[in-house]
């Protein structure tokens, strides 16, 4: 039996979708999300420097010194600050679109 062909768009499509939703329809929740991101990547990356701090290396300046689990964190901390960044900014832009009207060309 064949095995199925991997599809990035049936994986990723509804997520997708449903960010777009969300931030389309919703730039509150859009900015709670951000909310959230930010939260989520600061407890990450305390628990990273806490990492750090026990192994004495708390002033050291990357992962290179942490345990497997350690660096999984200070990488995901940093793609979760990111991605509340961007879910700010994509809110903060739909609200001024949704105060000032889109830009127009004329």
């Amino acid at each position: 039996m064949r095995r199925p062909e991997f599809n990035l768009l049936f994986v990723f499509g509804p997520m997708l979708l449903w960010l777009l939703m969300l931030i389309l329809f919703a730039p509150m929740i859009a900015l709670s999300g951000s909310f959230i991101c930010y939260v989520a990547g600061m407890v990450l990356l305390a628990y990273a420097k806490s990492e750090m701090f026990l192994r004495g290396t708390w002033f050291s300046f990357g992962p290179s010194n942490l345990t497997r689990n350690g660096r999984a964190a200070y990488r995901q901390a940093y793609e979760l600050i990111g991605a509340g960044t961007a879910l700010n900014l994509i809110a903060q832009l739909m609200f001024f679109v949704l105060r000032h009207g889109a830009p127009h060309a004329v």
